[in-house]
């Protein structure tokens, strides 16, 4: 029976935008909702990766969509979620053919099937449900670091409700978690079977609510998790379940569900809609319905859920760690006015720039620097000199202050002749004399600062300067590079 889709057309105009030049990649794309997803996003200008199992199907379906998106950008990737070497090598496909993904979407799915092992060792619903999941999400994190809006998409739907995570689902005991139940309780949706297929939708959830909650504490706003859910769509999700004695399709309870690009609105929502942020959840409010925006359940935000789920997840693939040294590196490289602490002197260092129109301005260079930066020690022992010389002035043991020369400038232009522009501590980089007005006398002489070594210092001030670099290492990090710093109007060579 051929169902009508009501709200489609809805959600494609008031809810995506332009995809021209996004990348995303997709499970489950052989029918139902991943199909949908992957044309309509094809529609809008995606390059669409389709990852499934390879087979007649997965051929048929690419066909299928080449036919109805006449000059669509699409690409079969192999990629068996019931294989962790199969998703493994998918993600190295994907690496060593694009620099970045801009998102990527958890579509495909298994329900209430027999209580078997996979080739791994782990119940087939959890691993291709969730476990697969997981590993893909983390072998491919880097190239969705890449983007400016990258977005990791996760399908779950009604059956995320009711009990708490147990962690035995995500050990290795695949075929021993119950068994199949009986027809009574299957035809009932319960049993088993569908306790198994549960656990492995409510993990789709704990996986998003843990990723986004690892994001928030690391800064990350590059990358948002989302979630969505169906509904109840007629795909052939059904159909497989019921040819495994998981369900009876004759009961009539199908005869309520929405059409398949009706069940599409909430992952299309979350991949293309341009309001989206971090965390929503995107479904019906009831069996069918427009996608919209819902709350999620306390459920699937719980901490012990969030726990289980991931220390589950790791013991079965490996860590995924959402920073390490990459990001380590990255704060480096985009670190601002970092300070160094020490008897009352301040020491700034800047690496969003690398000019020295600033005084006392410092870069930090990771490995990725375009342009290696020269270095000088000799900062130090200038700035330590300095607080020495505000201490012989009678001005205590203040910070040189930075300031920027056109803000000096300005201030030369608005003095009157009669007063002499301010001038920058000796140590800091020399403002440049603005042009003088008629009958302004010259300027007083600027007092320069002798060339100065490290090693020539005085002996009481080099623990002042070693405690200084060990505290900029200790900030900035080992492979800290410091910019060379002018003084008395001219550069150090």
């Amino acid at each position: 029976m051929q169902i009508e889709t009501k709200h489609l057309a809805t959600v494609i105009e008031q809810h995506t935008q332009d995809m021209s030049g996004r990348v995303v990649a997709i499970t489950g794309t052989t029918s139902g909702t991943g199909y949908v997803c992957a044309r309509e996003l094809a529609k809008l200008g995606a390059t669409v990766l389709l990852l499934n199992r390879e087979s007649k199907r997965a051929t048929a379906a690419l066909a299928g969509l080449l036919k109805e998106v006449p000059g669509g950008r699409f690409e079969a990737i192999a990629c068996d979620l019931q294989d962790f070497a199969s998703v493994r090598a998918a993600a190295e496909a994907i690496k060593a053919k694009y620099e970045r993904l801009d998102v990527l979407c958890n579509n495909a799915g298994v329900m209430a099937l027999p209580d078997e092992a996979t080739k791994d060792g782990y119940d087939v619903q959890m691993q291709t449900n969730s476990i697969s999941p997981f590993l893909l999400t983390k072998e491919l994190f880097p190239l969705l670091r890449k983007s400016d809006d990258g977005r990791i998409v996760n399908h779950t739907s009604a059956a995320r409700m009711g009990p708490p995570h147990e962690a035995k689902y995500f050990g290795k005991n695949g075929g021993d978690l119950g068994g199949d139940g009986s027809a009574a309780e299957n035809a009932a949706f319960s049993g088993p079977r569908w306790a198994r297929y549960h656990q492995s939708k409510l993990a789709n959830c704990t996986f998003t609510y843990g990723l986004q909650a690892r994001f928030d504490d690391k800064g990350i706003t590059s990358v948002k998790a989302l979630i969505a859910h169906p509904g109840l769509a007629s795909t052939g999700l059904q159909v497989t379940t019921a040819e495994t004695g998981g369900m009876d399709l004759g009961g009539g309870f199908m005869a309520q569900a929405q059409s398949a690009e009706d069940g599409a609105l909430g992952i299309l929502r979350a991949c293309a809609d341009p309001d989206a942020k971090a965390g929503d959840f995107f479904g019906p409010e009831g069996w069918t319905g427009l996608a919209v925006k819902l709350p999620p359940e306390d459920l699937l935000r719980d901490p012990e859920n969030v726990r289980v789920n991931w220390e589950g997840c790791e013991a079965a693939v490996g860590a995924f760690s959402v920073g390490g040294e990459e990001e380590q590196a990255f704060a480096r490289r985009t670190a601002v006015n970092a300070r160094v602490v020490d008897g009352g002197g301040v020491v700034q260092a800047a690496g969003k720039s690398s000019s020295v129109r600033d005084g006392a301005w410092a870069r930090m260079s990771g490995s990725g620097s375009a342009r290696k930066p020269r270095c000088s020690r000799i900062f130090f022992a200038r700035a330590a000199e300095s607080v020495q010389s505000h201490a012989r002035r009678g001005r205590g043991a203040q910070a040189p202050v930075r300031h920027r020369r056109r803000r000096c400038r300005r201030a030369q232009r608005r003095s009157p002749p009669h007063r002499p522009p301010r001038r920058a501590h000796a140590g800091l980089l020399q403002p440049a004399q603005g042009r003088r007005s008629l009958g302004q006398p010259p300027p007083r002489p600027r007092r320069r600062v002798p060339e100065l070594a490290a090693a020539t210092l005085p002996e009481r001030l080099q623990p002042l300067k070693l405690a200084a670099i060990a505290r900029a290492r200790a900030v900035l990090g080992e492979d800290m590079l410091l910019m060379p710093v002018g003084f008395g109007g001219k550069k150090l060579r």
